[in-house]
């Protein structure tokens, strides 16, 4: 990709727009599929979708250099990964998490869409480390687990 002046990437208006569209969808699918989950049990295919809306978004910003959501995504996908594969299992506390994730994401995509494709201001560091925070703490993220043999 080519740079423009002040060192940021040239972005194609075609893929950026593409990257607009998909993204806001994937953030209503993964919107509804986290509403879901809080009433109930969360099937193996929910995680996966999850998790694959999520790497989609992480992807393609990175390609665009956008780096406060490339940043969020990766963090959020992280933890997808360990839902998804059985690492932890999923609680409250993690879709609460996930759900300001998608809130956070569709803000910056919006201000992306809306502002000449500058990400805005937010700065998702802090949410960054709560979703590490998560990946880090089994005994919370375990709730139920049973306990190890003697």
């Amino acid at each position: 990709m080519a740079e423009a002046e002040g060192g940021m990437p040239e972005r194609d208006q075609e893929t950026l727009d593409l990257f607009i569209a998909e993204s806001l969808e994937a953030l209503d699918r993964i919107e509804r599929l986290l509403l879901a989950a809080e009433e109930g049990t969360v099937p193996r295919d929910m995680l996966a979708t999850l998790f694959r809306d999520i790497h989609t978004i992480k992807g393609t910003s990175g390609f665009l250099a956008l780096r406060r959501i490339l940043s969020l995504s990766h963090a959020a996908e992280d933890l997808m990964a360990k839902l998804r594969d059985g690492g932890l299992v999923m609680t409250p506390s993690h879709i609460g998490c996930l759900m300001e994730v998608a809130d956070r994401l569709r803000r910056m995509v919006e201000s992306v869409r809306d502002n000449d494709a500058s990400e805005g201001d937010f700065d998702p560091a802090e949410l960054v480390d709560r979703l590490h925070a998560l990946m880090e703490d089994p005994p919370a993220a375990k709730a139920d687990a049973p306990a190890p043999a003697p």
